[in-house]
C-alpha cells in the first residue's frame, strides 16, 4: 500500500453515516451546498445519440449561465459525437469501440464560492463499468481536476501520450490531471496523484456499477504547490484521505473518461462543501445524540 495513503487514511477505512441523523443536524447548524454544476443528461426530450454539447436540456447550477459546454476526445484526436461519447435516456456513455473516451468541461472551477465554502465535491453516478477479463484495471469510469485549459485543449489518450487525464495503470505516461478517480471493471476504486497511481482500493463485492464521490478540502487558494485534502467516498462509504498539490495556479478545468464501450453514467455533479468546523458540528451532534439515545434506554 502506498506509504503516504498509509500516513493519512483514518484508522477505519469505511464509515456510513446516518443520512436521517446529517440531514437533521444540516438543517440545525444551516450546512448547505451550493450547486456549481449539474447534469443528469436529460436534453429535453432530445435524448437522440450524439446530443452532448448542443443542448444545455438536464444543466443546472451557478456556473451553467457561462454556457458550459462539453469537448471530447478519443483515440489520440478531438471528434464530434456520436463517434465517441453520446446520450440517450437520461444516460451517458461511451459508444465506440477501441480506446478511451475523454470530456472536458469549458469552465475554470475557481468560483470564489468555493474558497468561501472550504473546498469543492464532485459526485459521478457510474452505471456500469463492463467486466474485461484481460485488462480489468484499465477499463474504467472516471474524473480529474486540476487541469488547465491548454492541456483541456491538448487531451488525449492515456495509454498512447502523456495527455491524458489520468495516465496509465503501468507507469508508460503520465496525466495531466493534478487528481483523478475511477472505478474499474475488477471493483476497484484507482487514484492518481500528478498523474501517477497513488492507489488501488478494492471494493468489497466487486461491484461494477456506484456513486463515486471525492471532497476537496482545507486549500486556501489555487495557486501552483499549494496543498489539498482529498476524501474518496464510494457509495458514500469513506475509502480513502490523503492530499496533493495544484500543479499550476489558478487552473481547474475538470474532465473525466471512460474507457471501453458500454461504459454508462448518470448524474455528474459539482457543488461547494460545508467548512470543516460545520463538520465537526454535525459529528459532535450524532455523538450527543447517541448519548441522547443511550439514555433513554437507561
Amino acid at each position: 500500500m502506498n506509504s503516504t495513503l498509509s500516513k493519512f487514511k483514518r484508522l477505519e477505512r469505511a464509515r456510513i453515516l446516518a443520512p436521517a441523523a446529517i440531514l437533521a443536524l444540516s438543517a440545525a447548524t444551516g450546512l448547505t451546498q451550493t450547486t456549481l454544476f449539474d447534469d443528469n443528461y436529460s436534453r429535453n426530450g432530445m435524448n437522440s445519440a450524439g446530443n452532448l454539447t448542443p443542448n444545455f436540456g438536464g444543466q443546472t447550477g451557478i456556473d451553467v449561465g457561462s454556457g458550459i459546454t462539453y469537448s471530447t476526445f478519443i483515440n489520440g484526436g478531438s471528434t464530434t459525437p456520436p463517434n465517441s461519447l453520446n446520450i440517450q435516456n437520461s444516460t451517458l456513455f461511451k459508444s465506440a469501440t477501441g480506446q478511451e473516451g475523454i470530456w472536458a468541461l469549458n469552465n475554470n472551477f475557481t468560483d470564489s464560492a468555493i474558497l468561501s465554502a472550504g473546498g469543492f465535491s464532485i459526485t459521478q453516478n457510474i452505471l456500469a463499468v463492463p467486466v474485461n477479463a484481460s485488462t480489468p484495471a484499465d477499463r474504467f469510469c472516471g474524473y480529474g481536476v486540476g487541469l488547465s485549459l491548454a492541456q483541456v485543449n491538448a487531451l488525449n489518450d492515456d495509454n498512447l501520450t502523456s495527455a491524458g487525464p489520468r495516465g496509465s495503470i503501468s507507469g508508460g505516461t503520465t496525466g495531466v490531471a493534478a487528481y483523478y478517480v475511477d472505478l474499474d471493471s475488477a471493483g476497484a476504486v484507482q487514484i492518481f496523484t500528478g498523474g501517477t497511481l497513488f492507489d488501488t482500493v478494492p471494493i468489497s463485492g466487486s461491484p461494477t456499477s456506484g456513486t463515486l464521490t471525492t471532497d476537496f478540502t482545507s486549500f486556501a487558494d489555487f495557486n501552483a504547490g499549494t496543498t489539498v485534502q482529498f476524501t474518496t467516498f464510494f457509495n458514500g462509504t469513506e475509502i480513502a484521505t490523503a492530499s496533493f498539490d495544484w500543479t499550476s495556479t489558478d487552473n481547474n478545468y475538470i474532465a473525466g473518461s471512460m474507457r471501453d464501450s458500454s461504459v454508462t453514467a448518470g448524474e455528474f455533479n459539482i457543488s461547494t462543501v460545508p467548512e470543516p468546523s460545520t463538520y465537526t458540528l454535525i459529528f459532535s451532534g450524532l455523538g450527543l445524540m447517541g448519548l441522547l439515545a443511550r439514555r433513554r434506554k437507561i
